[in-house]
């Protein structure tokens, strides 16, 4: 098998722009849902598929894709995923260690992964040595939005706790601190004993802000504390995770595992989280999670993006030891809900894998149409 072709599927979802977390509200950083497929077209004719995170930067990431990447891989072997992934990383090693590099490798990894296990037959989970069929979801909500108050945020809630789910994470940061004390306070009372309850802060608090905020987190038992402080700050997170007894969490915006090394290493964090999309794709994420482990350390996958981001997530998340949750939306975002042809299954507030093999899932062609911006 040989890599023939590499294409790029650049969507867009603009919305409402209505939902905004700490980083937002303090700093502008809003972004339109865009979401950058890649495509490895084999010479036998089979394709396989992944994300690219490329928020406000479709075609950057694009371009990083076609004109470094594809001809490093074009006519070699597919399933050859760790000698292609040193190869793309090691040419443009001057060019970019993180960011927008690793974004679009990502993306062409994945790919690879998935071409792999349709050769073997296998569904990915399966063909990364997993067993598990389920994994359990906690939300991420609890988004500001004009208009929305303590009673839309218990909707909110109850809504989440009514389909099943048994944890969820709640955006903090962004307003007045009482306030916000109190959002969290009703996210505990709604989901009751036994609820998961996690915050994050993207990155937008200071270190004293941090502590502070750590201390009420402790009070209401909450389970863990994600990028309460700039990733650029490992000595600084690494004093907060000393000084509060509630989980640091973290760092999802540093998309190399020698930056996760950092941070572990420091003791900057006590849940790894990485994403597919962002941190080099199945390969590299593989790595963290699993330096995370030698660490002792819990792997949490990151999601915030299309439906391909969520279902690599998942197979690597139910193929990893110590992974105990997978992260989920629930916040209106066609390009998870309607670009495959048959959505995920939700039981129980469990997500159910994919049984086909590789990703195991179809592409909606209506949806792509729809969403396209090239």
């Amino acid at each position: 098998m040989k890599i023939r072709n590499i294409r790029t599927i650049p969507l867009r979802y603009r919305g409402e722009h209505l939902d905004k977390d700490a980083l937002a509200m303090k700093m502008g950083a809003e972004h339109p849902m865009d979401v950058l497929i890649v495509e490895v077209e084999s010479d036998d004719g089979r394709v396989g598929r992944g994300e690219c995170y490329a928020y406000g930067a479709l075609s950057s990431v694009s371009t990083i894709i076609q004109e470094l990447l594809a001809p490093l891989v074009l006519g070699r072997d597919p399933r050859a995923t760790t000698a292609l992934w040193e190869r793309m990383y090691q040419v443009n090693f001057r060019l970019g260690r993180r960011g927008l590099l690793m974004c679009a490798l990502s993306g062409v990894d994945t790919a690879c992964w998935d071409l792999a296990a349709q050769d073997a037959g296998v569904p990915l989970w399966k063909f990364l040595g997993g067993e598990r069929e389920v994994m359990p979801a906690y939300v991420t909500g609890g988004y500001y939005r004009p208009g929305k108050g303590l009673e839309e945020l218990r909707e909110e809630v109850r809504q989440v706790v009514t389909r099943g789910f048994r944890g969820m994470k709640l955006k903090i940061g962004g307003i007045d601190r009482a306030d916000d004390v109190r959002r969290l306070e009703v996210v505990r009372e709604e989901g009751g004993d036994g609820f998961f309850l996690g915050v994050d802060a993207n990155n937008a608090l200071t270190y004293p802000e941090a502590l502070w905020w750590g201390r009420q987190l402790e009070a209401l038992g909450v389970d863990f504390f994600e990028e309460p402080i700039p990733t650029d700050q490992p000595a600084l997170s690494a004093r907060l995770a000393r000084d509060l007894d509630v989980a640091i969490a973290g760092y999802e915006t540093e998309t190399s595992l020698y930056g996760m090394r950092d941070l572990i290493v420091a003791g900057a964090v006590d849940i790894v989280q990485a994403d597919c999309i962002w941190a080099g794709g199945i390969t590299e994420v593989r790595r963290i999670a699993d330096l995370g482990r030698a660490f002792g350390l819990p792997f949490i996958p990151h999601y915030s993006a299309g439906a391909l981001a969520l279902v690599a997530n998942l197979h690597l998340a139910a193929a990893t030891p110590g992974a105990a949750w997978q992260e989920l939306h629930l916040r209106t975002n066609p390009l998870r809900d309607e670009l495959l042809t048959e959505p995920l299954k939700v039981v129980d507030g469990q997500l159910r894998l994919p049984s086909g093999p590789g990703l195991g899932v179809t592409l909606n062609p209506d949806t792509i149409e729809k969403y396209r911006v090239d």
